[in-house]
């Protein structure tokens, strides 16, 4: 399914992205574990894994995974914001006044 048709069906769900950084997507054990989580909420996730896609086999239709998304975009748009507290995550939930919940994971510089 597409970025847009996922955006489309989120309609009054909750919407959470979800960037641990380039060396976060490393740790598809943390991120798997993430995504179980995320089944239970009743919410939609856009989470970034990099490179790993293939990493995942059973993702709930909640949860959309993608290597690259047009960050800015996204977060504009949601309602919370998941990520390592790394410079342009942080600058950009304040900017957009979205509220974070931060994992201080690893350095990514």
């Amino acid at each position: 399914m597409g970025l847009i048709c996922f955006l489309q069906r989120c309609g009054e769900h909750a919407r959470a992205k979800t960037e641990l950084g380039s060396l976060g997507a490393i740790d598809t054990d943390l991120i798997g574990r993430l995504i179980e989580v995320f089944a239970t909420f009743p919410a939609r996730f856009f989470v970034n894994v990099g490179g790993f896609l293939e990493s995942y086999q059973s993702v709930p239709n909640s949860v959309y995974l993608g290597s690259w998304f047009p960050q800015p975009s996204i977060v504009a748009q949601a309602d919370l914001f998941i990520h390592h507290g790394g410079n342009n995550s942080f600058c950009e939930a304040l900017y957009y006044g979205v509220p974070s919940l931060i994992m201080p994971y690893c350095w990514d510089g």
